[in-house]
């Protein structure tokens, strides 16, 4: 599933931008207002990730517009409320790019 969503993506858009990126192999589940999206962090830098995420309706992912605050929750990492700064959408699913702003407040998403 995941190489027929990557299938076709700019190369131009895998390429580093201002701050060096490192790749990361990590679940991620974003909290958005028409429920989560579960995917995977292909990559990090100091100001934000680029997460796959998998859809095949697209339902879920009419709330992750970019300039959309989202929770985001890697594995193993307190999940923090960031900006989605663009998506491209792709055949079953999509790619975000996320940004670190720094204003956003950790959110405590253990179980009660």
């Amino acid at each position: 599933m995941m190489e027929s969503i990557l299938h076709g993506l700019d190369p131009h858009q895998l390429r580093q931008r201002s701050a060096p990126r490192r790749a990361l192999d990590a679940r991620v589940v974003l909290e958005t207002p028409l429920g989560p999206l579960e995917g995977w962090c292909l990559n990090t830098s100091e100001g934000g990730l680029r997460v796959l995420v998998v859809d095949d309706e697209h339902t879920s992912l009419d709330a992750a517009c970019a300039g959309e605050l989202v929770a985001v929750c890697v594995e193993g990492e307190a999940a923090r409320l960031e900006r989605i700064v663009w998506r491209e959408l792709r055949e079953g699913g999509a790619v975000l790019g996320i940004a670190f702003d720094g204003s956003a407040p950790a959110i405590d998403a253990r179980p009660a």
